[in-house]
């Protein structure tokens, strides 16, 4: 079966190059996504905007798989990577705060860190060369141990395991560096991540669907939401596929939020609500290797179509989400689901290439 991105490059290219698709597309798409839904094959929630304004929105399936309670419009999914947009913009504003600069070196706030040369922005714009810590991790992991920011730190300072490459010569997706970030938001703010999360950026924002949510967590943030649980359909039988142990490190995943609140988000990305305009620009601007190589990356967002698109997908465990912007005609698609299953790829796909 064909991975989740390909669906979403489709609407990269297909839905935002329009203006918005037509009734008959989206009729189309809303049948299909409910035949798929009642084989078991799609459980999530689907929107579709237009200048902050929805065009389609619809809940399909459970936030909880075993109770059936259905999913809403302001069901809290987990975002994986979506989350990483979010932890980038805590850097942005603790740097305009003066608390830090992005070519800062990790070792200036944490001394035993290894490797030296590494900075927040190669952080931020997966070019540290930090090998992917789920591997490393286990290996050193007691049996149900649960790997924290803390411990991750911890484990790079004492095994040092090798750089994929110089830091700033390449570009390769790193969730190593977006979970080192949620240490240096901690260590500058002073505060919990989760507490960060909900001063500065969910409660200006309004987001009352959004939450900082991990294992071990010292006050259940959830509470109160409707937290969707990820499963996956084997034999016609649902299962749980939703925290493990590495669900206790914060920074490239786990944070929670809804439509709703994402198209809040999407749409105070266009004002200086968080940080500056110019801030938001070099966010939003595709960033180079030390050779002058432009990889399509700025600060938590792939960027394209000369920094006019910007979007992230993320997929962990039952989780496959995906947000778009196109920042010239003002569209926005955003699809979180939660059943680890990527079956309305073809069906998307299809109806938007007629």
């Amino acid at each position: 079966m064909k991975n989740l991105f390909n669906l979403f490059l489709f609407l990269l290219f297909s839905f935002q190059s329009f203006s918005q698709p037509t009734a008959y597309q989206i009729k189309e798409i809303d049948n299909d996504l409910q035949d798929l839904y009642k084989n078991q094959k799609f459980n999530g929630v689907v929107l579709f905007a237009k200048n902050g304004s929805p065009i389609y929105k619809k809940a399909f399936g459970v936030a909880n798989f075993k109770s059936n309670e259905p999913l809403k419009f302001n069901s809290s999914f987990n975002l994986a990577s979506v989350s990483k947009q979010f932890f980038a913009m805590m850097i942005m504003q603790l740097k305009e705060a003066g608390k830090l600069n992005y070519d800062d070196k990790l070792a200036m706030y944490f001394p035993e860190f290894p490797y030296k040369k590494i900075t927040i922005r190669h952080l931020l714009q997966h070019t540290s060369g930090l090998p992917e810590y789920f591997d490393f991790a286990e290996e050193h992991l007691d049996e149900d141990e649960i790997l924290t920011n803390k411990k991750l730190l911890a484990l790079l300072v004492e095994k040092k395991p090798k750089l994929n490459f110089e830091p700033g010569t390449k570009w390769e997706y790193s969730n190593t560096g977006y979970a080192l970030l949620t240490n240096i938001i901690e260590k500058t703010s002073k505060m919990a991540i989760e507490d960060y999360f909900r001063v500065k950026i969910a409660q200006p924002l309004g987001l009352k669907d959004s939450f900082v949510f991990y294992q071990k967590i010292k006050t259940n943030t959830s509470a109160g939401h409707q937290r969707v649980y990820g499963f996956e359909v084997k034999k016609g039988k649902k299962y749980s596929n939703d925290l493990t142990n590495m669900d206790g490190v914060v920074g490239d995943g786990n944070l929670y939020s809804s439509v709703e609140d994402l198209l809040k988000w999407d749409q105070a990305l266009y004002t200086n609500k968080l940080v500056s305009l110019n801030a938001l620009k070099e966010a939003f601007t595709s960033g180079s290797t030390t050779n002058g190589e432009e990889f399509g990356y700025g600060f938590g967002w792939e960027i394209d179509e000369n920094n006019k698109i910007v979007s992230h997908t993320g997929s962990w465990v039952g989780f496959e989400n995906f947000i778009s912007r196109n920042m010239k005609t003002k569209t926005t698609v955003i699809i979180l689901s939660s059943s680890s299953n990527d079956a309305a790829i073809d069906v998307i796909n299809e109806i938007l290439e007629k």
